[in-house]
Protein backbone atom coordinates (compact mmCIF):
# COMPACT_ATOMS: atom_id res chain seq x y z
CA UNK A 1 0.00 0.00 0.00
CA UNK A 2 1.66 3.27 -1.03
CA UNK A 3 -0.87 6.07 0.93
CA UNK A 4 -2.26 5.99 4.29
CA UNK A 5 -4.71 9.07 5.16
CA UNK A 6 -4.51 10.18 8.70
CA UNK A 7 -7.48 12.95 9.56
CA UNK A 8 -8.00 13.15 13.43
CA UNK A 9 -11.85 14.83 14.28
CA UNK A 10 -13.92 15.27 17.20
CA UNK A 11 -17.31 16.00 17.32
CA UNK A 12 -17.73 17.73 13.81
CA UNK A 13 -19.20 14.89 11.52
CA UNK A 14 -21.78 17.26 9.19
CA UNK A 15 -19.66 20.58 9.14
CA UNK A 16 -16.41 19.64 8.77
CA UNK A 17 -15.55 15.49 8.37
CA UNK A 18 -18.30 15.08 5.51
CA UNK A 19 -16.90 18.22 3.37
CA UNK A 20 -13.08 16.73 3.64
CA UNK A 21 -14.17 12.50 3.18
CA UNK A 22 -16.33 13.05 -0.18
CA UNK A 23 -14.26 15.64 -1.90
CA UNK A 24 -11.07 12.76 -0.86
CA UNK A 25 -13.64 10.20 -2.41
CA UNK A 26 -14.43 12.77 -5.28
CA UNK A 27 -11.15 13.62 -6.46
CA UNK A 28 -9.38 10.40 -5.34
CA UNK A 29 -8.58 6.46 -7.08
CA UNK A 30 -9.23 4.80 -4.19
CA UNK A 31 -6.49 1.93 -4.98
CA UNK A 32 -3.82 1.69 -3.16
CA UNK A 33 -4.29 3.46 0.00
CA UNK A 34 -5.99 4.01 3.67
CA UNK A 35 -7.92 6.60 4.83
CA UNK A 36 -7.43 6.00 8.59
CA UNK A 37 -10.13 8.54 10.60
CA UNK A 38 -9.08 8.82 14.25
CA UNK A 39 -12.43 9.64 15.73
CA UNK A 40 -11.65 10.97 19.36
CA UNK A 41 -14.05 11.35 22.02
CA UNK A 42 -16.38 11.78 19.04
CA UNK A 43 -20.57 11.95 20.46
CA UNK A 44 -21.71 13.26 16.94
CA UNK A 45 -22.69 10.34 14.28
CA UNK A 46 -19.20 10.29 13.24
CA UNK A 47 -18.35 6.91 14.16
CA UNK A 48 -21.68 5.52 12.34
CA UNK A 49 -20.67 7.79 9.27
CA UNK A 50 -17.18 7.10 8.90
CA UNK A 51 -18.22 2.88 9.06
CA UNK A 52 -21.00 3.05 6.72
CA UNK A 53 -18.13 3.95 4.54
CA UNK A 54 -16.36 1.10 3.69
CA UNK A 55 -13.12 0.53 2.52
CA UNK A 56 -10.51 1.70 2.19
CA UNK A 57 -11.97 3.98 4.73
CA UNK A 58 -10.88 2.60 8.43
CA UNK A 59 -11.98 3.96 12.24
CA UNK A 60 -9.99 4.27 15.09
CA UNK A 61 -12.27 5.34 18.35
CA UNK A 62 -11.70 6.69 21.49
CA UNK A 63 -13.78 7.84 24.08
CA UNK A 64 -11.84 10.08 25.65
CA UNK A 65 -10.99 13.06 23.13
CA UNK A 66 -7.04 12.37 22.91
CA UNK A 67 -5.96 15.70 21.38
CA UNK A 68 -4.13 16.17 18.19
CA UNK A 69 -1.05 14.85 18.32
CA UNK A 70 -2.15 12.02 19.95
CA UNK A 71 -4.54 11.19 17.82
CA UNK A 72 -2.27 11.34 14.53
CA UNK A 73 0.11 9.41 16.34
CA UNK A 74 -2.37 6.36 16.99
CA UNK A 75 -3.24 6.90 12.96
CA UNK A 76 0.51 6.24 12.72
CA UNK A 77 0.82 3.55 14.57
CA UNK A 78 -1.51 1.71 12.56
CA UNK A 79 -0.97 2.95 9.42
CA UNK A 80 0.99 0.74 6.56
CA UNK A 81 1.35 3.02 3.75
CA UNK A 82 4.63 3.92 2.69
CA UNK A 83 3.74 7.27 2.84
CA UNK A 84 1.95 9.19 5.62
CA UNK A 85 -0.44 11.57 4.81
CA UNK A 86 -1.66 14.08 7.92
CA UNK A 87 -4.98 15.81 6.98
CA UNK A 88 -6.90 17.90 9.25
CA UNK A 89 -10.66 16.96 8.79
CA UNK A 90 -11.26 21.25 8.03
CA UNK A 91 -9.33 20.59 4.73
CA UNK A 92 -11.53 20.34 1.51
CA UNK A 93 -10.23 19.30 -1.93
CA UNK A 94 -10.99 21.37 -4.61
CA UNK A 95 -11.75 20.54 -8.31
CA UNK A 96 -9.26 18.82 -10.03
CA UNK A 97 -7.86 15.49 -12.12
CA UNK A 98 -8.10 12.44 -9.95
CA UNK A 99 -4.86 12.14 -7.91
CA UNK A 100 -2.89 15.12 -8.59
CA UNK A 101 -3.14 16.56 -5.38
CA UNK A 102 -1.08 12.86 -4.26
CA UNK A 103 0.98 13.71 -7.09
CA UNK A 104 1.73 17.03 -6.03
CA UNK A 105 3.24 15.40 -2.97
CA UNK A 106 4.84 12.78 -4.03
CA UNK A 107 6.74 14.31 -6.40
CA UNK A 108 9.31 15.59 -3.93
CA UNK A 109 10.07 12.49 -2.90
CA UNK A 110 10.23 11.23 -6.79
CA UNK A 111 12.49 13.24 -7.33
CA UNK A 112 15.03 13.68 -4.10
CA UNK A 113 15.55 10.83 -1.80
CA UNK A 114 16.11 13.44 0.77
CA UNK A 115 12.99 15.25 0.56
CA UNK A 116 11.65 14.18 4.53
CA UNK A 117 8.41 16.34 4.47
CA UNK A 118 6.09 17.76 1.66
CA UNK A 119 3.05 20.06 1.70
CA UNK A 120 1.35 23.09 0.46
CA UNK A 121 3.04 25.57 2.88
CA UNK A 122 6.25 25.56 4.45
CA UNK A 123 6.74 28.68 7.10
CA UNK A 124 9.89 30.00 8.35
CA UNK A 125 9.43 31.38 12.63
CA UNK A 126 11.33 32.15 15.16
CA UNK A 127 12.34 29.76 17.93
CA UNK A 128 14.34 31.55 20.70
CA UNK A 129 16.45 33.55 18.26
CA UNK A 130 16.66 30.75 16.05
CA UNK A 131 14.91 30.78 12.60
CA UNK A 132 13.40 27.60 11.20
CA UNK A 133 11.36 26.20 8.05
CA UNK A 134 8.53 24.27 9.15
CA UNK A 135 5.97 22.37 7.21
CA UNK A 136 2.18 23.19 8.10
CA UNK A 137 0.85 19.85 9.31
CA UNK A 138 -2.85 20.67 8.51
CA UNK A 139 -1.70 18.67 4.96
CA UNK A 140 1.94 17.10 4.61
CA UNK A 141 2.97 14.03 3.43
CA UNK A 142 5.91 11.94 5.30
CA UNK A 143 7.47 8.82 4.34
CA UNK A 144 6.45 6.25 6.81
CA UNK A 145 10.51 5.49 7.47
CA UNK A 146 10.94 8.99 9.16
CA UNK A 147 8.59 7.81 11.95
CA UNK A 148 10.53 4.45 12.05
CA UNK A 149 13.34 6.40 12.10
CA UNK A 150 12.90 9.83 14.35
CA UNK A 151 10.10 8.71 16.30
CA UNK A 152 6.50 9.90 16.90
CA UNK A 153 4.94 13.65 16.73
CA UNK A 154 6.14 14.14 20.13
CA UNK A 155 3.08 14.59 22.58
CA UNK A 156 4.40 17.54 24.94
CA UNK A 157 2.68 19.40 22.59
CA UNK A 158 -0.77 17.89 22.80
CA UNK A 159 -3.64 18.49 22.68
CA UNK A 160 -1.54 20.55 19.53
CA UNK A 161 0.03 23.69 18.63
CA UNK A 162 3.94 22.97 17.63
CA UNK A 163 4.17 19.64 17.22
CA UNK A 164 4.98 20.78 13.26
CA UNK A 165 7.64 22.51 14.20
CA UNK A 166 9.40 20.09 16.37
CA UNK A 167 9.37 17.30 14.15
CA UNK A 168 10.17 19.36 10.99
CA UNK A 169 13.55 20.37 13.19
CA UNK A 170 14.12 17.04 13.65
CA UNK A 171 13.63 16.13 10.18
CA UNK A 172 16.01 18.79 9.24
CA UNK A 173 18.34 18.13 11.75
CA UNK A 174 18.52 14.21 10.38
CA UNK A 175 19.37 15.85 6.98
CA UNK A 176 16.31 15.70 4.99
CA UNK A 177 14.82 18.68 3.65
CA UNK A 178 10.98 20.28 3.78
CA UNK A 179 9.76 20.93 0.35
CA UNK A 180 6.44 23.11 -0.30
CA UNK A 181 4.44 22.02 -3.54
CA UNK A 182 3.75 22.98 -6.54
CA UNK A 183 6.62 26.08 -5.82
CA UNK A 184 8.93 25.35 -2.99
CA UNK A 185 9.43 28.85 -0.88
CA UNK A 186 8.74 30.05 2.60
CA UNK A 187 6.78 32.86 4.27
CA UNK A 188 7.57 34.15 7.90
CA UNK A 189 5.30 32.66 10.16
CA UNK A 190 2.21 35.53 11.36
CA UNK A 191 3.11 37.73 8.24
CA UNK A 192 0.62 35.77 6.02
CA UNK A 193 0.64 32.32 4.01
CA UNK A 194 -0.86 31.35 0.54
CA UNK A 195 -0.77 27.63 -0.39
CA UNK A 196 0.00 28.68 -4.10
CA UNK A 197 -2.38 27.10 -6.63
CA UNK A 198 -2.30 23.44 -4.86
CA UNK A 199 -6.26 22.43 -5.14
CA UNK A 200 -7.36 22.53 -1.70
CA UNK A 201 -9.17 24.77 0.58
CA UNK A 202 -8.23 24.66 4.44
CA UNK A 203 -10.78 26.56 6.34
CA UNK A 204 -8.41 26.49 9.74
CA UNK A 205 -8.34 26.27 13.01
CA UNK A 206 -11.83 24.30 12.65
CA UNK A 207 -11.67 22.13 15.79
CA UNK A 208 -8.62 24.06 17.51
CA UNK A 209 -10.43 27.36 18.34
CA UNK A 210 -13.09 26.11 19.86
CA UNK A 211 -11.25 24.96 22.86
CA UNK A 212 -11.13 27.65 25.63
CA UNK A 213 -7.57 27.26 26.89
CA UNK A 214 -6.12 28.00 23.04
CA UNK A 215 -4.25 30.96 24.56
CA UNK A 216 -2.61 28.96 27.20
CA UNK A 217 -2.04 25.77 25.46
CA UNK A 218 0.15 28.60 22.79
CA UNK A 219 1.86 30.45 24.90
CA UNK A 220 3.11 27.23 26.87
CA UNK A 221 3.53 25.14 23.78
CA UNK A 222 6.30 28.40 22.64
CA UNK A 223 8.00 27.99 25.69
CA UNK A 224 8.48 24.22 25.15
CA UNK A 225 9.88 24.39 21.86
CA UNK A 226 11.83 27.54 22.61
CA UNK A 227 13.72 26.20 25.61
CA UNK A 228 14.05 22.98 23.33
CA UNK A 229 15.80 25.08 20.21
CA UNK A 230 16.31 28.27 21.01
CA UNK A 231 19.55 29.78 22.20
CA UNK A 232 20.47 31.71 25.63
CA UNK A 233 21.26 35.23 24.76
CA UNK A 234 21.71 38.80 26.71
CA UNK A 235 19.31 40.83 24.93
CA UNK A 236 21.60 43.79 27.45
CA UNK A 237 24.28 43.85 25.59
CA UNK A 238 24.53 44.57 21.70
CA UNK A 239 27.55 43.18 19.58
CA UNK A 240 26.73 44.23 16.70
CA UNK A 241 24.36 47.00 14.83
CA UNK A 242 22.99 45.82 11.62
CA UNK A 243 21.09 49.63 9.86
CA UNK A 244 19.27 49.45 6.80
CA UNK A 245 18.02 52.44 4.92
CA UNK A 246 14.91 52.02 2.55
CA UNK A 247 12.86 54.14 0.47
CA UNK A 248 9.54 52.55 -1.25
CA UNK A 249 10.91 49.51 -2.19
CA UNK A 250 9.41 47.04 0.51
CA UNK A 251 8.55 43.97 -2.54
CA UNK A 252 11.42 44.51 -4.73
CA UNK A 253 14.27 44.66 -2.31
CA UNK A 254 13.08 45.06 1.37
CA UNK A 255 11.39 42.48 2.61
CA UNK A 256 13.78 39.74 0.57
CA UNK A 257 16.86 41.30 2.42
CA UNK A 258 15.16 41.24 5.66
CA UNK A 259 13.94 37.87 5.36
CA UNK A 260 17.17 36.70 3.94
CA UNK A 261 19.18 38.76 6.93
CA UNK A 262 16.74 37.05 9.53
CA UNK A 263 16.58 33.34 8.42
CA UNK A 264 20.53 33.18 8.20
CA UNK A 265 21.45 35.64 10.95
CA UNK A 266 22.52 34.38 14.37
CA UNK A 267 20.69 37.38 16.08
CA UNK A 268 22.10 36.95 19.30
CA UNK A 269 23.43 40.26 20.50
CA UNK A 270 22.54 42.15 17.89
CA UNK A 271 20.30 44.62 16.77
CA UNK A 272 18.74 45.97 13.03
CA UNK A 273 18.03 49.64 13.01
CA UNK A 274 15.83 50.24 9.57
CA UNK A 275 15.48 53.91 8.59
CA UNK A 276 12.37 54.27 6.99
CA UNK A 277 12.93 57.83 4.78
CA UNK A 278 9.68 58.77 3.52
CA UNK A 279 8.22 55.17 3.01
CA UNK A 280 4.49 55.32 1.96
CA UNK A 281 4.12 51.36 1.01
CA UNK A 282 4.07 48.43 3.48
CA UNK A 283 7.35 49.15 5.27
CA UNK A 284 5.98 50.46 8.50
CA UNK A 285 3.02 47.96 8.32
CA UNK A 286 5.67 45.29 7.88
CA UNK A 287 8.43 46.21 10.53
CA UNK A 288 5.80 46.36 13.35
CA UNK A 289 4.35 43.55 12.76
CA UNK A 290 7.78 41.63 12.73
CA UNK A 291 9.46 43.57 15.61
CA UNK A 292 6.24 42.65 17.53
CA UNK A 293 7.05 39.05 16.73
CA UNK A 294 10.82 39.01 17.17
CA UNK A 295 10.21 40.88 21.14
CA UNK A 296 8.05 38.27 22.15
CA UNK A 297 10.75 35.70 21.38
CA UNK A 298 13.66 37.57 22.71
CA UNK A 299 15.87 37.79 19.55
CA UNK A 300 17.04 41.31 19.53
CA UNK A 301 15.79 44.81 18.55
CA UNK A 302 14.63 46.22 15.45
CA UNK A 303 14.46 49.78 15.59
CA UNK A 304 12.29 51.62 13.04
CA UNK A 305 13.59 55.71 12.34
CA UNK A 306 11.32 57.93 10.31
Amino acid sequence: MKYSIIIPTNNHCEDLLKPCLESIRQYTSMDNLEIIVVANGCQDQTLPYVLSLGAPFKLISSDAALGYTRAVNEGIKKAVGEYIVLMNDDCVLLPQPTNHWLYLLSEPFDKNPQTGISGPVKFTFDCGGNYYDSMAFWLVMIPKRLFDQLGLLDEIYNPGMGEDGDFSIRVQQAGFHLMSVPQNNSTHFGLGISYQTFPIYHKGNGTFDAIPSKLEIIARNTTVLTEKYGMKKDKSHVDISIVMPTYNHFDDAFKPGIDSLLRYTDMTNKEIIVVANGCVDQTHDYLQQLKHQVDNFLVGHISITQ
